[in-house]
């Protein structure tokens, strides 16, 4: 999905904002309490989460399990949640990444548009 995401950012950006879409950054907030978690599946959520983030490098994991016992955050809550997670995005912005090797498309031109109107001149 965080992938799905980052192809779509990329495409949707403005040229130059970033060099490749595994540039942009991710804060992934982690599911908080879950009532009745008899089968484990909150915990296999909260794993693969922590697993994405610990690889990829512009990725940071924010848990807010600590602060609320209830299906919805009181106030305090979104507050502390939200300066962690602008915390996150700021390390995930700060990171170093590098784009992969592309080769250039087969079909590429060879002549810019300059020269292409310069040789018609």
């Amino acid at each position: 999905l965080i992938r799905e995401v980052r192809v779509e950012m990329f495409a949707a950006s403005s040229l130059g904002i970033w060099e490749c879409k595994e540039q942009i950054p991710v804060v992934v907030v982690q599911i908080g309490y879950w009532p009745q978690d008899n089968n484990g599946r909150a915990q296999r959520v909260r794993e693969a989460q922590a697993k994405y983030t610990a690889i990829d490098p512009r990725a940071e994991l924010v848990k807010l399990d600590d602060l609320s016992r209830f299906y919805h955050f009181d106030a305090p809550s979104f507050l502390i949640g939200g300066n962690r997670i602008a915390r996150a995005y700021q390390a995930a912005m700060q990171a170093s990444v590098s784009c992969p090797q592309t080769s250039a498309p087969i079909s590429s031109p060879t002549n810019s548009p300059t020269t292409l109107i310069e040789s018609i001149q």
